[in-house]
């Protein structure tokens, strides 16, 4: 480099003024020139004829007040001259895009503007890197934490100086530019969306200096953006139910959540909770009394399907699905009762047939066990609605009466056909299915002892008889009750079932030790066990004594 020379102020200012509007005005910077007008900024700060009388002070080091000849007053009245100028120019710029009164053409030239100064603020910033470097470095360093920043490095000074001269002024008309286009695309209408993620863009980098960087995009447009999507909606929801069905509505919805879900890629992430928050207050929670009062006619139809997009959708407001579990609980009771009436009446004349009974229990509990499958997503609170509905009308119903006891013999019955040897039983894997859907309904059972005392009778008289379609089947169905009730609930029902198969080797031996042919039976129980009087006495016939 050149020895340098007196260099005055006003001289290199003419000089950097230049370049810096042949930045702004998109003119072709060669290299060289760039290196000029940057040598140019270097000379000016480190010229020696610049400072007092004497040594050369280290410019980066020395600080003199404002009135002195130091390296700081040096950048100082540079760094002003440039923040001037970006205002002046600035200025113009807005002057000539706030003279139109199309919000659309001034959000236009916004972007543009902006876009083309972000671009040249950059190449100014490079050509004033050596004041960054140094007086803004110290300038920064001995600035108090207390003190408002007033000092930026030149790329965020230009940042600073768009805030104030051109955003101020003109983003109300901007944001309001936004939020039309925003409500046009919500009204079916192709928009340049490219605009809005570019004003959000600007939104948000104009926060650099703020406590939140999110600040300026916040105050300035998600505030205002959020209450016109909640008035938008609210006007539309009570609209469009007034002409159209509950189930349309909610397939509007889901529409209108899918896309405002879309729609966050143009605007920030971070407004994306709220604003599915808000969607979802105005369109489901402001709506439930529609919205349940359309399950209720879904349930009454078996609309599975429908019911479960209705479901999906109220799920997304805290504690909405409360309202739709209760009126399923009560769906489920209801309709159990009107099926236990018909069963009633179908067997009038012969009340203790459990089959009929048994069977449109089973009936009912899968039907609306499907429900809270298909509809409900198995969801663990529709499953307790399942059970309070299904415990009230199989234990007190148009068959049982008042009687409590009533569900718990039918169903001890309905084992007992089920367990018998006969023309007409079923394979035993059959069985065993039929047995697990029974332990589902002796689930439900309130009196569980009053079944035990039945099923123990009949489990004797099979065993007894000689009528039980299958040993395994029996141990089978007592190690279901054991394992819902426990060891003690089904000690007497195990230890009959060992008396028979004691009682069989017992048998087998004597006979064979005896070596007798005779064909006779005879079972050895024990007492306490059996639900049977035994005989004051008990005479052996001779031929087997």
């Amino acid at each position: 480099m050149s020895t340098k020379q007196n260099v005055e102020l006003e001289d290199v200012w003419a000089h950097v003024a230049t370049g810096i509007k042949m930045v702004f005005d998109y003119e072709t910077m060669q290299p060289d020139k760039w290196m000029q007008l940057h040598s140019l900024v270097y000379d000016y700060c480190t010229n020696v004829n610049n400072y007092s009388a004497g040594s050369r002070p280290n410019p980066v080091v020395q600080r003199n007040s404002d009135d002195g000849e130091g390296a700081n007053v040096i950048g100082k009245k540079l760094y002003m001259r440039l923040k001037q100028s970006l205002s002046d120019y600035l200025q113009n710029l807005r002057r000539n895009d706030c003279q139109r009164q199309d919000e659309y053409t001034v959000l236009s030239l916004y972007c543009e503007n902006w876009i083309k100064y972000q671009f040249c603020s950059r190449v100014i910033n490079g050509i004033f890197s050596y004041i960054n470097r140094h007086w803004v470095a110290r300038e920064l360093k001995n600035q108090s934490k207390a003190e408002k920043q007033s000092i930026y490095e030149v790329f965020e000074l230009a940042l600073f100086v768009w805030k104030h001269v051109y955003f101020e002024p003109v983003n109300t008309q901007v944001t309001n530019a936004c939020l039309n286009l925003i409500q046009s695309e919500r009204n079916n209408e192709v928009i340049p969306s490219r605009l809005i993620s570019n004003a959000i863009a600007n939104y948000v980098t104009l926060g650099f200096n703020e406590a939140s960087p999110l600040y300026i995009y916040q105050t300035y447009f998600e505030k205002q953006f959020l209450m016109a999507t909640e008035h938008y909606y609210k006007i539309e929801s009570a609209t469009f139910l007034m002409s159209n069905s509950v189930t349309d509505y909610l397939s509007k919805v889901e529409t209108r959540l899918n896309e405002e879900e879309r729609r966050i890629t143009y605007l920030h992430q971070s407004s994306l909770a709220s604003l599915i928050r808000i969607c979802e207050n105005v369109l489901i929670k402001d709506h439930l009394t529609e919205i349940y009062a359309e399950a209720k006619l879904l349930l009454n139809n078996d609309n599975n399907q429908a019911l479960a997009k209705l479901f999906k959708l109220i799920s997304r407001v805290p504690n909405a699905t409360t309202g739709l579990k209760s009126i399923t609980e009560e769906h489920i009771h209801s309709k159990g009762l009107e099926a236990m009436e018909d069963i009633s009446i179908q067997t009038a004349t012969n009340n203790d047939d459990p089959k009929p009974y048994v069977e449109k229990i089973l009936e009912q509990h899968k039907k609306y066990l499907t429900l809270v499958e298909e509809s409900f997503d198995s969801d663990r609170g529709f499953l307790t609605a399942l059970d309070r509905a299904c415990s009230k009308f199989i234990n007190q119903n148009a068959v049982t009466g008042i009687n409590i006891k009533k569900t718990p013999q039918l169903l001890a019955s309905y084992c007992h056909i089920l367990m018998k040897k006969g023309e007409k039983t079923a394979a035993n894997n059959e069985i065993e299915d039929v047995l697990n859907q029974i332990m589902i309904v002796f689930n439900y059972i309130q009196d569980k002892d009053v079944f035990e005392n039945f099923y123990g009778k009949l489990l004797a008289k099979r065993l007894v008889s000689k009528v039980s379609a299958s040993d395994e089947l029996e141990e089978n169905m007592i190690s279901k009750l054991k394992s819902v009730c426990g060891f003690e609930y089904t000690s007497k029902l195990q230890r009959m079932f060992q008396d028979i198969t004691v009682s069989r080797d017992l048998v087998e031996q004597y006979l064979k030790q005896r070596q007798l042919s005779l064909d006779f039976s005879i079972i050895v129980l024990r007492t306490n066990v059996w639900p049977f009087t035994p005989p004051h006495t008990f005479i052996v016939p001779n031929e087997v004594s």
